[in-house]
């Protein structure tokens, strides 16, 4: 029997004929790609999923694929806490976090907003503080008593607000405050800065300027309103009318007869009106109607840029459909109560819909993905649920969590770039 290794295989370029070796992505002759190039390029892809970080030459929190955590040391993998008899299958578990670091503040956490690794924290007694990747507070200072909400479009001014009438602007670099107004209210936000209404029958709606507050365009006499992408929309009186979001400008008028009890609901697909027991929905291109539903006490969410769901409060038994812009695509699942306060959010670009009420995930397939128990946050690799003072990570979908981390009174998860951070009251702890 020969010693000697075999020789590489050789293969023909299949554009010039010559030949190139089983490792070359290109031909020598010619340069065009071989089939070992696509090979290589999904190898390199799966690599470049392993993302390490090493935090103080200390402790590390490696990623794998967006979702399983492997526990570093020095730069070195960490032993298992436990070890495997010989002979004996391993017991498979959560990996065990470690946090990275913590902040004790002079008050609880009123509110809080990732930007990138940074955390913003809003607290009870009325400041407003930025926490670094590293549990470093970048800056403090003081605000109205409001949760701190949302970045503007172009990532540089962040906005607090409180449940009703109170909105004020803060940059993100250093918090100064830009302005505020004790009387409007804050809805969301456009490409061309922060939509606002006032809390008042017949009050204005429009959006503000982020950086100076002053109203880029603003409409009289609104009844309803909803927002979705580049559109807003307003009910005045029996009239629909479509908005660009960035100026105002008006796109299209349609006669719904919507009285001023009326409500709207948006997303990229269509535009919902309720009125009483009837959902009619509408093109957002040009207005014209898709399609109707009836439902008692009908009460409409967004399930994704795609669905919007209807919900009857007084059928028997209770009934959650779901409709996409040519009609019904079949019902939810009904299990304790109606599916309230959906929260769209998307996992490796699919969207799913959140029941903060029950824990149950769906896709926009309506298929239950799962149901967890606790505080769940969505993450782009999964979810976090925060249950008697444990965190843990699921994949979506699992039943089971790939890692865990014990913070003795937390409360809620927060998802950064690279981690996520854990709120216990007046403490606030980060992990990589």
């Amino acid at each position: 029997m020969s010693t000697e290794q075999d020789t590489p295989a050789v293969s023909g370029c299949t554009y010039c004929g010559n030949a190139y070796g089983p490792s070359d992505v290109a031909c020598p002759s010619c340069g065009f790609p071989t089939p070992y190039a696509s090979v290589k390029a999904t190898v390199d892809a799966r690599r470049a999923r392993l993302r390490t970080r090493v935090v103080a030459g200390v402790a590390a929190v490696a990623v794998v694929g967006g979702s399983a955590f492997l526990l570093l040391r020095g730069g070195a993998e960490t032993p298992p806490a436990t070890t495997t008899p010989a002979g004996e299958a391993p017991v498979e578990g959560p990996r065990r976090l470690v946090p990275s670091w913590e902040v004790a503040l002079d008050s609880p956490v009123l509110g809080e907003l990732a930007v990138d690794d940074a955390v913003v924290l809003s607290l009870d007694s009325g400041d407003l503080v930025s926490v670094d990747a590293a549990g470093e507070q970048t800056w403090s200072r003081a605000q109205p008593v409001a949760p701190v909400e949302d970045v503007d479009a172009g990532g540089e001014v962040l906005v607090s607000a409180a449940d009703g009438p109170g909105i004020s602007a803060n940059t993100l670099a250093d918090g100064e405050e830009l302005w505020q107004y004790p009387d409007i209210t804050y809805v969301g936000v456009a490409a061309s800065g922060f939509v606002v209404d006032v809390e008042a029958e017949g009050g204005p709606f429009g959006v503000l300027d982020a950086r100076s507050g002053v109203p880029t365009w603003k409409v009289p006499d609104v009844d309803a309103y909803a927002v979705a992408g580049a559109m807003a929309y307003v009910l005045r009186g029996p009239e629909l009318t479509a908005l660009s979001a960035d100026d105002g400008s008006e796109l299209w008028t349609s006669d719904v007869g919507a009285g001023p009890e009326a409500t709207l609901v948006a997303n990229l697909g269509l535009v919902a009106v309720v009125k009483g027991s009837e959902v009619v929905a509408l093109d957002p291109l040009n207005g014209t109607e898709r399609w109707t539903a009836r439902a008692p006490g009908a009460a409409v969410e967004v399930l994704s840029d795609a669905l919007v769901v209807v919900t009857s409060e007084r059928a028997t038994p209770p009934t959650a459909i779901a409709y996409d812009a040519m009609g019904e695509r079949g019902e939810l699942p009904v299990e304790a109560g109606l599916t309230t306060e959906l929260v769209p959010f998307t996992v490796d670009g699919e969207a799913y819909a959140l029941d903060p009420v029950s824990g149950t995930v769906l896709d926009e397939d309506l298929t239950v993905r799962a149901t967890y128990d606790g505080t769940v946050t969505p993450a782009d690799d999964g979810v976090y649920v925060v249950t008697g003072g444990v965190v843990s990570h699921y994949p979506l979908g699992a039943s089971t969590p790939d890692a865990e981390a014990e913070v003795p009174g937390a409360e809620r998860a927060v998802v950064l770039a690279d981690g996520f951070a854990v709120v216990a009251g007046d403490t606030v702890t980060g992990f990589l």
